[in-house]
Parts: structure tokens; C-alpha cells; sequence
């Protein structure tokens, strides 16, 4: 898909990754990203597809997700993985994501 290149610049820039295909339920595959000290988790969903958004959620808060746009995920993440933004002022530019529209 055209918008796979934005998870993959996220992938291969040097910001550390771990990703679960898994068939467990979202809540287990956060667990483990807490277990591993993962701080940032994107979730691709069913979403993902009609809005070209992704989930991102705080390791250390968990509360309250935002909906990213793709476009703007490898830089949001670069950017809060390296310090030069934090995630209580991302909290203010995105929405915040309570749950999955179907």
C-alpha cells in the first residue's frame, strides 16, 4: 500500500522496533510492549484503512491514545523518541482516540 513507506521509515532509521502479527487481543500486545519498555506503541487497525490514521499510545501515561495520520507518524515518533517533543504537549494537537469506529 502507498502508505507503508512512512511505518517503514519509522522501521528503518535507526528508531528500535518490535512488531507482534500476533492474533492476540490489543490490550495483551501493549502488555508486552510495556514488559519489553517499549515507550511508544502504534496500532494499525481497522481504522487504519478508512482514515489513513494510526493509534499511538504512551508507554508511561497509556492514557489517552491519539490518532496520528500516517503521513505524520515517522516524524511524531522520531521526534518524541529523540526528546525534541513531549508527549503532554502531542496531547494537545491530535485526537484523542477512546474507541474503534466500525
Amino acid at each position: 500500500d502507498g502508505d507503508q513507506h512512512y511505518i517503514d521509515n519509522v522501521i528503518n532509521d535507526g528508531i528500535a522496533t518490535w512488531i507482534d502479527t500476533s492474533s492476540s487481543a490489543i490490550g495483551r500486545k501493549y502488555a508486552r510492549c510495556d514488559q519489553k519498555g517499549i515507550p511508544f506503541a502504534i496500532a494499525v487497525d481497522f481504522q487504519t484503512q478508512k482514515d489513513k490514521t494510526v493509534t499511538l499510545r504512551e508507554r508511561d501515561t497509556t492514557q489517552p491514545q491519539i490518532r496520528v495520520k500516517i503521513s505524520e507518524l515517522y516524524e511524531l515518533v522520531a521526534d518524541l523518541s529523540r526528546g525534541k517533543k513531549k508527549w503532554k504537549n502531542v496531547l494537545n494537537k491530535y485526537p484523542h482516540h477512546t474507541e474503534q469506529a466500525i
